[in-house]
């Protein structure tokens, strides 16, 4: 059949371009290291025909690099992650050592009801919330105060404590005095001890009065009365 060899010749196979053994191939012999074969193969700029064993020699190369960069990137990656996570949680922690507490603002008043629905000479428990300053926590607290508005409109407010223990306290109308159900302290509507073992007369808030709202300022204390 016509373009195939007859039966029982072999077919010669005739080279397809003059390929040679290129001079520009030269390894260097100081650059060269195990992992780093590819690297060390120095081109020369010549008009040479290349083998197909150059194209292998690049193409480890090109993918060394690209592997190489690749590394690089992740390692960089993963180092950038470690560095936020610690600077979110170090940096916090080195404010709460080294920086002062937030500095105490001053007092604040506080509106806790409006004093034309008071009776005179009538003690009432009143309910209010206040803000308290804990280092760098702003705490919401209830607390109370009895409010005793006096003949000639003039607002008194005791601290809701017994200056004894601390404990609470109530008005009694029947016999008209401050009682602590504790160690029985008795105390009259002006505040002061009239019988028992506190020391000193109830603690009184800073009050102002502006158009019909009470507003309560500091609680401070009283000194001890003498007997």
């Amino acid at each position: 059949m016509p373009g195939f060899p007859a039966r029982g010749k072999k077919r010669s196979v005739r080279p397809v371009g003059p390929y040679r053994v290129p001079s520009r191939l030269v390894p260097d012999p100081g650059s060269y290291t195990p992992g780093n074969f590819a690297n060390s193969i120095q081109v020369s700029n010549t008009s040479e025909p290349l083998l197909p064993e150059d194209g292998v020699v690049r193409a480890v190369a090109e993918l060394q690099n690209g592997e190489t960069t690749r590394r690089r990137f992740f390692v960089g990656a993963i180092y950038a992650i470690w560095a936020a996570i610690a600077a979110s949680l170090g940096l916090p922690a080195l404010g709460y050592l080294f920086l002062p507490p937030k500095v105490r603002k001053a007092d604040e008043w506080i509106e806790i009801g409006d004093v034309t629905k008071l009776t005179p000479d009538s003690p009432v428990e009143m309910v209010f919330r206040r803000n308290r300053t804990d280092g760098w926590r702003i705490i919401s607290e209830k607390s109370t105060a009895w409010v005793v508005k006096s003949g000639d409109n003039h607002v008194t407010a005791y601290g809701p404590q017994c200056t004894h223990l601390g404990c609470a306290y109530h008005w009694d109308d029947g016999k008209h005095e401050f009682i602590c159900p504790c160690h029985n302290s008795l105390f009259a509507m002006d505040g002061k001890v009239i019988s028992g073992p506190a020391p000193r007369p109830l603690d009184r808030y800073q009050t102002k009065v502006q158009g019909s709202k009470l507003f309560l300022g500091r609680l401070e204390g009283q000194p001890e009365q003498k007997a």
